[in-house]
């Protein structure tokens, strides 16, 4: 029909709606030889960039106890991070900062830091009434003796007598506990020597001459004592002792110190306190100091020399021989 005709009209057309087939599946794998499947064809996909490398550099805040090391970039992190804040690992499993010996000698400062979470009780922070009232006076104790402290100061300042005798009493207790950390001691010399055996050449004398190569000589047939007076009261402390025989038995004629019997022990008496200690001797000829204990507030002392405890020479063949002694000298502590 023309376009100028009229006429019915012709009938609508329906929509045109996008198929309704199933979307395409890959192929399925095909089977080779052999019965082997060989994977379907797929499309080539984008390539994706290579992750960069995190490398470990020094970090850049001082590293505190506590504190967690990357194990990627080594940055040291707060114990509260989850992820490093340089490169954004996992901190998990990270390593632990430790506190050296000296920095757990610290006292630590500011409050007492808890996890979330922990809160104390109101039975441990609460305090008991004896505890208040300690810490009142203790708290008033303190101020009291700040303020002591000070005017003491201000007044040792100011004051020279009150200064020289602070000064005085400090060096007398300085000296006091120096003496018992690292005492001195003094050489005292006795005023005078007796003896109840000796030689005529070799007499008792010779044992405080102060000389080491002149000695005493005792028989043994009696225990020998030998009493030393001194000219004053003294604290006897340490004696240095040679024992056995040195220098010469007569002009011209060495002494051997293997020739002669040596003691073993001296036996001290101090007939004025009714006091006795023990001293045992090193067997040589060299100087050996020994302490002297019960020997405080005396005047006088009885050496003995113990025939029970005599060092008889190798070849006496059972016989005693004569008792030799070089030097004892005496020593009060300062």
């Amino acid at each position: 029909m023309s376009p100028g005709a009229t006429g019915p009209s012709a009938p609508a057309r329906p929509l045109d709606l996008p198929s309704a087939a199933p979307p395409t599946r890959p192929e399925p794998a095909i089977a080779g030889a052999g019965g082997s499947v060989q994977p379907a064809a797929q499309r080539p996909q984008q390539a994706q960039a290579a992750r960069p490398t995190v490398q470990r550099r020094p970090p850049t805040r001082r590293l505190e106890p506590g504190d967690l090391i990357c194990p990627d970039c080594g940055e040291g992190n707060p114990p509260t991070r989850k992820f490093c804040s340089r490169c954004g690992a996992s901190v998990a499993e990270a390593e632990v900062v430790k506190a050296r010996w000296w920095q757990k000698l610290r006292p630590r400062k500011g409050p007492k830091k808890r996890e979330a979470g922990a809160r104390p009780s109101a039975r441990k922070t609460r305090k008991s009434f004896p505890a208040k009232i300690m810490g009142v006076l203790l708290g008033g104790v303190g101020k009291v003796v700040g303020v002591l402290f000070l005017i003491g100061g201000i007044v040792y300042g100011l004051v020279p007598n009150i200064r020289s005798s602070v000064n005085e009493e400090f060096n007398s207790i300085k000296s006091k506990i120096t003496n018992i950390v690292s005492p001195t001691y003094t050489e005292i010399h006795p005023a005078d020597i007796t003896a109840n055996s000796g030689t005529k050449q070799h007499g008792a004398s010779l044992a405080v001459d102060g000389k080491k190569n002149t000695f005493w000589l005792s028989y043994p047939t009696t225990e020998p004592i030998l009493t030393v007076t001194f000219s004053s009261k003294i604290d006897l402390s340490r004696i240095i002792v040679y024992n056995g025989a040195t220098g010469d038995l007569s002009p011209g004629v060495p002494a051997s110190f293997v020739g002669f019997a040596r003691p073993g022990v001296l036996h001290l008496v101090f007939p004025e306190t009714n006091k006795s200690s023990d001293v045992k001797l090193q067997d040589d000829p060299d100087q050996h100091t020994y302490s002297v204990s019960k020997g405080s507030g005396i005047t006088r002392v009885e050496i003995h020399l113990p025939l029970a405890s005599l060092n008889q020479p190798a070849n006496s063949q059972g016989k005693k021989r004569l008792i030799a002694v070089t030097e004892i000298e005496f020593f009060k502590k300062d």
